[in-house]
């Protein structure tokens, strides 16, 4: 029987050393998963601020200059669907 005792004091043990490693994988992935979050917002600030530059001056770099064009044309293309919003909503 103390054998058996023995035995099963050492699977809870492995046990419970295995929960404590699932939670710290837990904690270590989602600040993982936060720090990846910071970094998203960062860069989308950083194209923000090129944006705005471009439009305020018109000049870019030639990389990312489709990407600024593209941009322009996905903005045109809500106010138009916003417009017709309007129009649905005034019956038009």
């Amino acid at each position: 029987m103390g054998d058996f005792m023995n035995k099963a004091g050492k699977v809870a043990k492995y046990a419970a050393d295995k929960t404590g490693d699932v939670v710290e994988i837990g904690r270590c992935k989602a600040k993982i998963t936060s720090r990846k979050s910071e970094i998203t917002d960062l860069q989308k600030k950083i194209g923000a601020y090129y944006y705005d530059a471009y439009r305020a001056t018109g000049e870019t770099d030639p990389k990312v200059e489709d990407h600024l064009k593209a941009i322009e044309e996905a903005e045109k293309k809500i106010e138009e669907l916003e417009e017709s919003i309007k129009n649905v909503k005034n019956g038009k």
